[in-house]
């Protein structure tokens, strides 16, 4: 029997699980008593590094299953209302792909609407604050005008000092 060895996200993918999930059960598997890790986990050389790759079998035996064979268990349960609805002249399994088709595209769509919705928020947000950047910048100008005529006063005021003083001190000498 051949052992079958798929990358983990290919495990993740045909499991249903994440990577982490599946990194776990390998993780599990390696700790148990007598198991060859080579017969679980390899790594394999791919173009310039290495790629870590698992034993398909004994991941499937550990997690109980794959995605597509959980599928077709919850598919009877709704194959009796397929059944039931009236016939359109068209076997079971298309109504069944056109009811799949336009659930996808319904979903598509509330996603596309949400994404829509986000984007607006998003710039009322970026609007508000480009406004509150522009009332910043003003009140920035403000206080640099401010500071420029504090500076003249100052400097007035310096000449002054410096007249007055200048003064007092050609009449004391005289």
């Amino acid at each position: 029997m051949g052992q079958t060895f798929i990358t983990i996200t290919e495990a993740a993918r045909l499991t249903g699980q994440s990577d982490a999930a599946i990194m776990r059960v390998i993780k599990d598997c390696l700790q148990q008593p007598g198991v060859n890790p080579e017969e679980i986990l390899r790594k394999e050389p791919r173009g310039n590094g290495f790629l870590y790759v698992v034993n398909k079998e004994v991941l499937l035996r550990e997690l109980g299953g794959t995605k597509e064979e959980q599928q077709p268990a919850q598919e009877t349960k709704e194959a009796p209302e397929l059944k039931q609805t009236p016939s359109t002249g068209r076997s079971d399994s298309e109504e069944s792909s056109d009811s799949k088709s336009s659930g996808q595209a319904s979903s598509g769509q509330a996603l596309l609407e949400a994404k829509n919705e986000m984007i607006a928020m998003l710039q009322k947000v970026v609007d508000t604050q480009g406004g509150q950047i522009e009332d910043l910048s003003g009140k920035v100008d403000q206080l640099i005008e401010r500071d420029r005529e504090t500076n003249i006063l100052l400097k007035t005021l310096q000449d002054k000092l410096f007249l007055l003083s200048g003064k007092g001190e050609n009449k004391k000498h005289a």
